[in-house]
């Protein structure tokens, strides 16, 4: 069974930065088109949000920035700048930071061209992309619930790191799933050869083979696999599976089922009393 491939959304910044004068920094270049954009990059493995803030000011276009100040999120499930390139889902998490020193600002790669203008002056530019434009309209320029505003945003920002914690957290528990899945059909076959097993005195065949499915059961264990106790008990749709009888009593186990840290992966296949 081929393992299904697991992407998460790759989180990104987006730097509004303004100059000494309250004019805001957008610069546009050949991948994004004739509109202005947003200074930004990705996040490095082990870097923080902030630190990323000051790398892409820097790398993208040599400024030093300061009071980064985290406004917002958000979010492009199909973002790609090249039609030839896969799609990408990033989130974006836009910050407001304050340039200072930017004489020597240059733009890198594929970067064109820039405007440092007030926000209002933006709003007016024929380029500007419309999400660009909510958020000046949001945060830079509707200056009477700019503390509300700045709260819900923090907020947000704080609700997305546990999401993504707990998402990290969910798939570290199971990331395993999908081999159990493989492995624990031939466990049960081993286990189900050895009860039918002829036993002869001090066959050490046999006690090897036995040793092993121990060490088995123990490993699996230590992975947080357990075995669905079925043959007399109660049938429970949620970890059986009744393949033949109508009754409420699980006559006999077929073969057992399993659950990994208390989630059923593979059901117990039970026959039911008539």
């Amino acid at each position: 069974m081929a393992e299904e491939k697991i992407f998460y959304p790759l989180p990104v910044v987006s730097l509004f930065i303004f100059n000494d004068q309250g004019k805001l920094l957008l610069s546009r270049e050949g991948r994004s088109g004739p509109k202005f954009m947003a200074i930004g990059g990705s996040i490095k493995q082990k870097e923080t949000a902030d630190k990323a803030a000051k790398r892409a000011a820097h790398e993208q276009a040599n400024i030093e920035i300061d009071n980064i100040c985290f406004i917002g999120y958000g979010e492009k499930t199909d973002y790609s700048f090249d039609p030839t390139e896969e799609k990408k889902h990033l989130i974006f998490l836009n910050f407001q930071a304050r340039a200072i020193d930017y004489n020597g600002l240059k733009l890198a790669g594929e970067a064109s061209e820039y405007k440092w203008l007030k926000p209002e002056d933006w709003l007016k530019e024929p380029d500007l992309p419309a999400a660009i434009g909510k958020i000046i309209k949001t945060y830079f320029l509707d200056t009477d619930n700019v503390s509300d505003k700045y709260k819900r945003a923090l907020a947000d920002y704080q609700n997305l790191l546990k999401r993504t914690e707990r998402e990290k957290e969910e798939f570290a528990r199971y990331a395993n799933e999908n081999l159990l899945q493989e492995i624990l059909p031939i466990y049960s076959h081993l286990r189900l050869s050895l009860r039918h097993a002829v036993v002869a005195d001090k066959n050490p065949w046999l006690e090897g083979v036995q040793l092993i499915a121990k060490q088995f059961q123990e490993a699996l264990s230590a992975q947080g696999v357990e075995e669905i106790r079925a043959e007399g008990e109660k049938f429970d749709p949620a970890t059986m599976e009744a393949l033949a009888g109508q009754g409420e009593i699980v006559r006999q186990e077929a073969s057992p089922g399993y659950k990994l840290r208390g989630r059923v992966i593979i059901p117990a296949k039970v026959i039911l009393d008539k």
